[in-house]
């Protein structure tokens, strides 16, 4: 159709005729006369994005391969290392669990600044010094939180746009479990737990949980070990009873709440075991509940457009609540 004729031979107005009860009507130009309208770009990018999206479909760039699977225990439990393999065996794109400086290692494009510049929001200052006044402790788990957030919609976003499965060490799901440890220890104060718990709803509720959860069962004394191993200095002195209460919460509170919504698959993994069989026992889950399975593609559109915009993910976390520790005032 040609969108450059003159605008009168297509605007018109309807008058109705006589003073009564209207019988029919009579169309006469609006305008009478107006310049040559330039062609219009009816179908751009931006106006037919939606509509392109839902003829595509995302769920047929889906395959029982598609799934967020999590992978889940205490410090020193094996996570990186069986997570790396199984996402080479099974083909998977593998998320190494998230740091702080998240933008830094995920961009590339600027280095990781320097000591001086790191500020006291670090692991090692909260090994170092767990309850210092300074508000390490509450900042820390905030911004872990908050990265967490942004490495889950990363995860997300690859799964809906290439439909590539996708494995994570540690998710902002099993976050909680350092939050209740740490208040447990004195580390934290029940302000900053409930700020927490609050933006921590808030943003759970805008995606959708792991397909499958895999949880790494090590007993305390071989973590230790393991920490040690590791040779990391800053956790040489963590206690027992500090890993005692990671445990106890990962499995009183966060196991039984991901149960309901994911496929929780646990492993003794006191040796390490093998990953054949991890990956067979993945493959042979079959998805019996959660929310993924009641996705259209409308749904995981909006989804897919929520995690391509950083912005509004990182916004999830601002709720109307002040914390001393973390907040700026001006007398």
């Amino acid at each position: 159709m040609n969108m450059s004729r003159p605008l009168v031979t297509s605007l018109r107005r309807c008058v109705p005729l006589g003073s009564g009860r209207v019988t029919r009507r009579r169309f006469v130009p609006a305008l009478t006369a107006i310049r040559t309208l330039p062609a219009l770009q009816i179908h751009s990018l931006n106006c037919c994005m939606m509509h392109t999206e839902r003829l595509d479909g995302i769920t047929k760039k889906l395959s029982v391969s598609s799934k967020i699977i999590v992978l889940d225990g205490n410090l020193a439990a094996g996570k990186t290392t069986l997570g790396r393999m199984l996402a080479e065996k099974m083909g998977l794109l593998y998320f190494e669990e998230a740091s702080v400086p998240y933008w830094e290692k995920k961009s590339k494009e600027r280095a990781l600044p320097p000591p001086p510049f790191k500020g006291s929001c670090s692991l090692e200052n909260f090994y170092a010094d767990p309850k210092s006044p300074d508000g390490n402790s509450v900042r820390l788990q905030l911004l872990m939180f908050h990265t967490r957030l942004l490495q889950y919609s990363d995860a997300l976003e690859h799964l809906l746009n290439t439909g590539q499965g996708v494995i994570l060490d540690r998710s902002l799901y099993s976050d909680f479990v350092f939050v209740d440890t740490m208040h447990k220890s004195g580390f934290l104060e029940k302000h900053a737990v409930d700020y927490y718990y609050e933006a921590r709803a808030n943003s759970i509720l805008a995606i959708l949980p792991p397909h499958i959860v895999l949880y790494l069962d090590v007993p305390v004394p071989e973590i230790q070990h393991r920490l040690i191993q590791r040779g990391r200095p800053f956790e040489q002195n963590i206690s027992d009873s500090y890993l005692q209460d990671i445990e106890d919460v990962y499995k009183s509170k966060f196991l039984p709440e991901m149960s309901l919504t994911s496929e929780v698959l646990q492993f003794d993994w006191s040796t390490f075991g093998d990953v054949d069989k991890v990956a067979d026992c993945v493959n042979s889950v079959h998805l019996t509940k959660g929310p993924w399975l009641l996705q259209t593609d409308s749904s995981l559109h909006q989804l897919k457009m929520l995690v391509e915009n950083k912005h509004r993910v990182a916004n999830l976390m601002i709720i109307s609540r002040v914390i001393p520790e973390v907040t700026v005032g001006v007398c």
